[in-house]
């Protein structure tokens, strides 16, 4: 059955209690159309447009340094990990990446250009530039 704005709910196809295939009707997309990466997702928390570059709710735009705590801090606290996750403290993971550029100075559109130069995970460097 279809909902109320015509698309279809998600169905599940399960073998073996492993979902095979989850289809979202007229709202499936490719792969390539979302981002989950978190500088994608600050970049749009603070840009606040659309694919075709159209402004959507400018009145919920974050600051950078609102949307980085989303993702750190904020994050770690919705988890109840904010004794292991979320700031670069003594006794804590060390998972973080390391930037080459400072986003807390760069206009909102620049953002996009930012680029990882280093994971760590537990304090390693698991991605070196």
């Amino acid at each position: 059955m279809g909902e109320p704005d015509g698309g279809d709910a998600v169905e599940e196809s399960v073998e073996d209690g492993e979902p095979e295939h989850v289809s979202l009707g007229p709202r499936e997309q490719a792969a390539d159309d979302l981002s989950y990466r978190p500088l994608d997702t600050i970049l749009h928390a603070v840009r606040r447009r659309t694919r075709a570059g159209r402004p959507i709710g400018l009145d919920q735009a974050l600051t950078v340094e609102e949307a980085v705590r989303a993702h750190t801090v904020t994050a770690a606290r919705a988890l109840r990990r904010e004794d292991r996750l979320g700031s670069i403290r003594a006794g804590k993971l060390a998972d973080l990446v390391v930037l080459d550029q400072d986003v807390l100075r760069l206009p909102a559109d620049a953002l996009a250009d930012v680029a990882v130069s280093m994971t760590l995970l537990g304090g390693r460097v698991v991605h070196p530039r």
